[in-house]
């Protein structure tokens, strides 16, 4: 869902019963929200990258804290550890942190080719 729609076809979009899936940036539901044509009820689950930004007047606090309030389940997700503390302020019941490892980089001299070829 892009800001790229009129207000009539962004009701007509959330009112569709059958959308299992939204992908759109939390300006966009926002935008939505002010507008009260967001159905705050309609989903089960929010998916919200970057939450370390969720504090002051990003569009994240609104939107986490309706779906919250509806009885959404709520993944947040961010990659910015050293902002753990700011999410405990947020409404956040639980905190998993994750080391995650990227892959080095292989060099192409170091390569070893595949046992068949």
């Amino acid at each position: 869902m892009t800001g790229n729609k009129s207000p009539v076809k962004g009701t007509q979009l959330w009112q569709n019963k059958s959308l299992k899936l939204v992908l759109a940036t939390p300006h966009t539901i926002i935008n939505d929200l002010r507008q009260r044509i967001f159905p705050q009820g309609h989903f089960a689950f929010l998916i919200v990258d970057e939450f370390h930004h969720a504090h002051k007047k990003y569009p994240y606090v609104p939107i986490a804290l309706a779906a919250y309030k509806a009885g959404a389940l709520i993944l947040s997700l961010s990659a910015t550890a050293e902002d753990l503390e700011a999410l405990k302020n947020c409404f956040v019941t639980k905190i998993v942190k994750a080391e995650i490892s990227m892959p080095q980089k292989i060099s192409p001299t170091s390569e070893k080719k595949h046992p068949s070829g």
